[in-house]
């Protein structure tokens, strides 16, 4: 009766860590964790960190749409079209100069689709990436380029 017991309560236990796990991945991270997310230094100058970040969006076939370099605001936008479907990626990027060598690179991606409801309206939907190993792989890309930019001097 007693290892029954047991047996059920792990079980219990291991559902409640399973579906506690599953949430976790669909919830909304708070801004705190989106900054960190999204945030990285680099002890690079700015003009380099900014025409890096250029550079790295026009080689991933991002549109940059609007750039402007005394405020470090870069957007970009990407349309993808795959077999069966068409979405878009949008991107808000600010390059900030913290010191002389240390340079902040904030990103916010976003996905997103147009849909054709049923009266032809045409609605945007849009959404910010929240997943930490997608801005860990631009900000190492990032990385990689501000080193080829630096080979190159």
């Amino acid at each position: 009766m007693k290892n029954t017991i047991k047996g059920a309560t792990l079980v219990l236990f291991m559902l409640i860590v399973a579906f506690s796990a599953e949430a976790q991945k669909t919830k909304q991270k708070s801004s705190t964790v989106i900054k960190l997310i999204t945030t990285k230094q680099y002890n690079e100058p700015y003009d380099l960190v900014y025409k890096s970040m250029m550079s790295l969006m026009h080689s991933q076939q991002y549109m940059i749409e609007i750039t402007d370099y005394d405020t470090g605001l870069i957007l970009v936008k990407k349309n993808i079209h795959e077999k069966r479907k068409s979405y878009f990626r949008t991107g808000q990027i600010l390059v900030d100069q913290l010191n002389e060598g240390l340079t902040e690179v904030k990103l916010s991606m976003y996905i997103g689709a147009s849909k054709t409801n049923s009266n032809g309206m045409i609605k945007r939907v849009e959404s910010m990436s929240q997943d930490p190993e997608f801005y860990n792989k631009w900000f190492n890309d990032l990385y990689l380029e501000i080193q080829r930019r630096k080979a190159l001097r």
